[in-house]
């Protein structure tokens, strides 16, 4: 019993970061359904990602992690899983944590495995592919044990070597983003006195990492979220209430742009724009795949999507979009290979819903199904 309401929870940012969420309320809402949704018998996927082409989705529902192709809604795999899906999806690969390690998966049906040589801990975080699926990498407690995570490993994902392991010097890490092609990793976190954090590495196949930004804002206090731009040249940063563009195609790395979240209140219809209408931190983002457009998904799958624009003079806000009706917690947002906006829910059945904006509202345009 222990082990299945593990399975049924949504995943999570750290709750360290709760306190501080207009969304508070409609998250313990959420919370507080799980118990009576696990009593039902059918466990939500507890986590539905799209692959970074968004060709592909895949989801957990209960010791079951399955691989859909979102275009014919075809299922393309399922793949038996002992542990709660905290992994990545790419047009060749998938990587998942299980018990006692982290393992890549590959070919027909994902049946062949590459168990990476992870050091012996208790607790992991998040499991990691690039775009091209040549790199691994996975979040854990250096010093083994259930704390929170501070490092990050990363290997060969085709033959497990490898590559590199980067710790932050003090905190926790909340998570970690790859460059496309696996050359840059990005870890952002927090830690008390320090606030916000975050180091940015360049993986070198031979040699030792090397640090290209190392960054810390009491003010800003925690980091949300990170993502890449497909050139690999800049990298978004959700940290407190604001939204930060680093670019780091020169020598040194530069913050290039700032915009707080509220920004995006000043579109709203007047009647809209008063107090009570929040903008709490970008717990989720994604670049189009021309680096000209930036999605941000906001209060911790229960709020709504906020897009911007990405230009060289800043970040300006584009529109807002409020969450669909149906599908249950706003998972993942993504842009796909066209610039179109594609958003992934799921609830506590084993489906997902596939939504893209109509208007100012994300609407159902499939529903995948096991």
């Amino acid at each position: 019993m222990h082990r299945r309401a593990i399975h049924t929870l949504p995943a999570l940012p750290a709750l360290s970061a709760l306190p501080t969420l207009p969304a508070l309320p409609a998250l313990l809402a959420l919370l507080a359904a799980a118990p009576a949704a696990a009593r039902t018998g059918q466990a939500s996927p507890t986590v539905a990602v799209f692959s970074p082409d968004a060709r592909l989705v895949a989801a957990q529902n209960d010791r079951t992690i399955h691989v859909w192709d979102r275009a014919t809604g075809k299922l393309r795999a399922t793949v038996d899983s002992d542990r709660m899906f905290r992994g990545a999806v790419v047009s060749d690969a998938l990587i998942t944590v299980i018990t006692g390690g982290v393992v890549v998966r590959r070919g027909a049906g994902y049946a062949q495995q590459v168990r990476l040589p992870v050091p012996k801990v208790l607790s992991w975080g998040r499991a990691i592919l690039s775009a091209d699926g040549r790199t691994a990498a996975a979040l854990y407690p250096r010093n083994g044990g259930v704390g929170d995570p501070d490092t990050v490993g990363c290997w060969d994902a085709r033959t497990g070597a490898r590559r590199a392991a980067v710790t932050l010097p003090r905190g926790r890490a909340l998570g970690a983003v790859l460059s496309a092609d696996g050359t840059l990793l990005a870890i952002f976190g927090d830690a008390p006195g320090l606030g916000a954090l975050l180091e940015v590495h360049r993986l070198a196949a031979k040699r030792a990492s090397v640090r290209l930004l190392s960054w810390a804002s009491a003010r800003h206090r925690t980091t949300y979220s990170a993502a890449w731009s497909p050139d690999g040249k800049r990298l978004a940063l959700g940290a407190g209430e604001e939204l930060l563009l680093w670019d780091l195609g020169g020598k040194r790395a530069a913050l290039a742009a700032s915009a707080p979240t509220a920004a995006i209140k000043a579109i709203f219809p007047p009647q809209l724009r008063g107090p009570a209408v929040r903008m709490p931190g970008a717990h989720q983002l994604a670049f189009s795949p021309d680096g000209k457009q930036l999605a941000s998904l906001h209060g911790l799958g229960v709020v709504g999507i906020a897009r911007w624009s990405v230009e060289a003079a800043g970040l300006t806000a584009a529109a807002w979009i409020k969450r669909p009706r149906d599908g249950g917690t706003m998972r993942q947002v993504i842009f796909d290979d066209k610039g179109a906006l594609l958003l992934v829910t799921s609830t506590y059945a084993p489906q997902v819903w596939i939504h893209a904006p109509r208007g100012d509202r994300f609407v159902t345009v499939k529903v995948l199904t096991p």
